[in-house]
């Protein structure tokens, strides 16, 4: 898991609880840092989180993150970001008088992800109290392949227990 963190309360008590949880698993770790600075390591993570920060970077700066993020992703890349539009009037007055000043209209959010090599897979409605955020989840553009197949598999799997093919 990597976290770039801005310093709030919320993001720190997530850094505090996933260290504490991997801190006695063998093979596990959890490490906050800077995306960007890890891509010397040569080092892959299973799973690149992003909590509540693209909001706060302008697009060419999250565009770069995110193209790293499939850089170093082996599986998934999950973010999770607020977006402009709000339906409910508190949960608009909270994004209105928000620190970031990029917080996104939905389509601009998925367009941050075009050209940066990650593939959105899902995008879900995440309600935080009266505010709706987002629940992204990609793969790298290298594992679309596989994942495409993998679906496909499934499907055939599920329909045609008899037939097993591959084209």
């Amino acid at each position: 898991y990597i976290f770039k963190l801005f310093g709030s309360r919320f993001e720190w008590q997530i850094h505090w609880l996933l260290q504490k949880k991997f801190i006695h698993k063998k093979n596990k770790s959890f490490r906050c840092a800077d995306v960007t600075s890890l891509l010397d390591e040569k080092t892959k993570f299973d799973v690149v989180l992003m909590v509540d920060f693209l909001h706060h970077i302008p697009d060419e700066i999250a565009k770069k993150i995110l193209k790293t993020s499939s850089l170093l992703a082996d599986q998934y890349i999950i973010c999770f970001e607020p977006i402009k539009e709000q339906k409910n009037r508190i949960g608009q007055l909270i994004i209105n008088n928000d620190r970031g000043d990029h917080i996104r209209p939905l389509n601009e959010l998925h367009k941050l992800f075009e050209g940066t090599d990650c593939e959105i897979i899902n995008s879900s409605e995440l309600k935080i109290g009266p505010i709706t955020s987002r629940a992204i989840l990609a793969i790298p553009k290298k594992k679309m392949k596989w994942h495409n197949m993998s679906k496909r598999l499934n499907h055939m799997t599920m329909s045609h227990n008899h037939i097993f093919y591959l084209d």
